[in-house]
């Protein structure tokens, strides 16, 4: 048997080439012609993919292969035809069904002397057990880092700003669930219908005319989802359009027209529906996990006792804990505030929640115990000052922000407090900050927007998904030098950077060094270019990344 890579003959059964080391487990051969036309395929080759033999004689090989990974697949053909003898990388195949094929593939040319290569051969390994693995690790790596810091954020913020770390929570779920929004409602039980409290919105367009903000709901509208809740907790639905039409409609009555999917659950405190959490698409992209499913119902038992219905000490008053212990009793008595038509209401007791209309939300303090200190709510703010010393000594640096505020960590008690930009600017780029445990830390204000770490990885990119060679060779695509990175802009090297201009809009993709290799695929702006260097902002939605973010932790 032959190696494929350098063809020296070897014993059958041999796992490994006597000649060049390679493995000699080949799954599946393909031969291509210069043009990528399919000129051979192995019968197992076709099986991987779905069709009879016959019916991919002759077809380009990038029908074939997952529309993302056209710009790998095209950059080391070239390589291949140009200048070296193989290449080695991975890509996703499509199968006939639509599902993806995640493969090793390895392309070979026998170069001659003075005549052009006519001839590839591919060698394909299956490795989509192993890629489904690392994702399946990856996601597991970052729901933990994800669980660990929102409870550090809540259990560590005042209740002064808990409102800020609650929907910097929501937003981290959003991005970690592919989600559209992220919600939190309330149930308002004098009134009688859900109230929203927090939310948070990917920044993509909706349809026009959707109104922007959640809206409230009165509980009659949606009594099919209220009783779903209170009986099984959560409410999972994948496509909205599978449903029936009257439960349509009650999704369609609570959200906005363009809800797709959604994913919820109820929040309880001390065994009593309070409120709802839950995330939304406007697409049908593919089932909601178990993960997703876990990290929603996490937080909202996390948050459970912040939300607007006990006193300053996070507990509840005498009365309505008299109230609980009468509905424990007997919860016939509590039906009766009910209305007819709609489902049991009897587990929402009306001395659980407060009037939210025209009223502001009124958190619960925070308690919570480290070192064996513990850690309240400090009764004024931290206070920024020059530093006296010539060349203080920088605790941390923080960035220049979005929206105007930066958050200042105390790096002794771990408290946290947003600040505005402004309070910078009379005191220099270098302030002394004071912190409520009485100790006190040194800030750099960085002009960058966040932090950048130098990096050297290799990836793709392509003008507006433009990727495979046209009559006159201008595609711009091709391979890149991932130099520069942070969690909102990079600055790549490439050959081919020549062809861009700034304003052009790319399709990124490259693997972090981490240990998962975790893949990026992203869309990102040209700022600025420099011979091939570019710099670019990533853009839109893909200006968050959960993986990205814990990259940087």
């Amino acid at each position: 048997m032959k190696c494929f890579e350098c063809q020296v003959p070897n014993p059958d059964g041999q796992q490994f080439c006597g000649s060049c080391g390679s493995s000699m487990a080949v799954d599946f051969t393909i031969t291509i012609a210069r043009s990528g036309l399919i000129t051979h395929i192995d019968q197992k080759a076709a099986d991987m993919l779905g069709y009879p033999p016959g019916d991919l004689q002759g077809k380009p090989f990038t029908l074939f292969v997952e529309q993302n990974d056209l710009v790998i697949f095209f950059s080391n053909f070239n390589d291949v035809l140009d200048k070296t003898d193989k290449k080695s990388f991975e890509i996703a195949l499509k199968h006939k069904n639509k599902k993806n094929i995640y493969t090793q593939l390895l392309l070979r040319a026998d170069r001659a002397e003075k005549k052009p290569i006519e001839t590839i051969y591919i060698s394909l390994t299956d490795i989509t057990d192993s890629h489904m693995a690392a994702t399946q690790k990856q996601t597991q790596q970052d729901l933990l880092g994800l669980v660990f810091t929102m409870t550090h954020d809540i259990n560590m913020t005042s209740r002064k700003h808990l409102d800020r770390s609650i929907e910097d929570a929501l937003k981290k779920i959003c991005l970690f669930t592919k989600a559209h929004r992220c919600f939190i409602y309330i149930i308002n039980r004098p009134s009688f219908r859900l109230d929203p409290l927090y939310e948070w919105r990917q920044p993509i367009d909706s349809l026009p005319g959707v109104e922007a903000k959640s809206k409230r709901v009165s509980l009659s509208e949606i009594e099919r989802i209220m009783e779903t809740l209170l009986i099984g907790n959560n409410i999972i639905v994948d496509d909205i359009g599978s449903l029936e039409p009257l439960e349509r409609d009650e999704f369609l009555r609570w959200h906005h027209v363009d809800l797709k999917s959604i994913l919820c659950h109820s929040i309880y405190l001390e065994e009593h529906p309070i409120g709802i959490i839950g995330v939304s698409r406007n697409t049908t992209n593919g089932p909601w996990d178990t993960y997703s499913d876990s990290l929603v119902n996490f937080f909202g038992n996390l948050i459970a006792k912040h939300l607007p219905i006990s006193d300053s000490h996070g507990k509840m008053d005498h009365k309505t804990q008299q109230a609980i212990n009468d509905l424990k009793k007997d919860k016939k008595k509590s039906q009766t505030h009910a209305p007819e038509h709609f489902v049991d209401m009897s587990l929402l007791d009306p001395n659980l929640y407060e009037e939210l209309q025209n009223e502001p939300v009124q958190l619960t303090d925070d308690i919570s115990e480290e070192n064996g200190q513990q850690l309240t709510e400090p009764t004024q703010p931290m206070v920024l000052s020059k530093p006296s010393d010539a060349q203080p000594e920088i605790h941390q640096s923080v960035y220049q922000p979005t929206d105007g505020m930066v958050e200042l960590t105390c790096p002794h008690c771990g408290a946290r407090e947003p600040v505005s930009i402004g309070k910078f600017r009379p005191l220099g780029i270098a302030i002394r900050v004071s912190c409520t445990c009485s100790k006190q830390f040194n800030v750099m204000l960085d002009k960058r927007r966040s932090y950048r770490k130098s990096v050297e990885l290799e990836g793709y990119f392509s003008l507006s998904g433009d990727v495979g060679p046209d009559a006159g060779g201008h595609s711009i695509w091709g391979p890149m030098i991932v130099q520069d990175l942070s969690k909102t802009a990079l600055k790549f090297t490439s050959s081919r950077a020549k062809l861009l201009e700034p304003g052009n809009l790319l399709l990124l993709r490259f693997n972090l060094d981490n240990e998962n290799k975790a893949l990026i695929h992203k869309k990102a702006r040209v700022i600025s270019m420099k011979g091939n260097d570019v710099r670019c902002q990533f853009e839109g939605a893909d200006s968050y990344d959960i993986t990205l973010g814990f990259y940087f932790m």
